[in-house]
């Protein structure tokens, strides 16, 4: 297939991967945080984690990527993960 649309197979992996819907974080260790507001162990807001089943795929993608940085915060400050 990627010989077909004349691109290394590398490019439309990349292709395939940008579209495709990324998984919740979610590791079923559901705390929130000292200020009740983050997960531990998901990293995502309350709100972030309502949103979840209607959020498109960018949006998705964007609260992975927030997640992912209130984890280290919390790593980093010695809250439990």
């Amino acid at each position: 297939m990627a010989f077909l649309l004349g691109l290394p197979p590398v490019f439309v992996m990349e292709i395939r991967t940008a579209a495709s819907e990324p998984e919740s974080p979610c590791v079923q260790v559901c705390l929130l945080d000292a200020a009740g507001e983050t997960c531990v162990g998901c990293g995502r807001s309350l709100g972030e984690i309502g949103e979840w089943s209607a959020a498109t795929a960018v949006r998705k993608r964007e609260i992975l990527h927030r997640a992912a940085q209130r984890r280290m915060l919390l790593t980093e400050s010695g809250e439990p993960t």
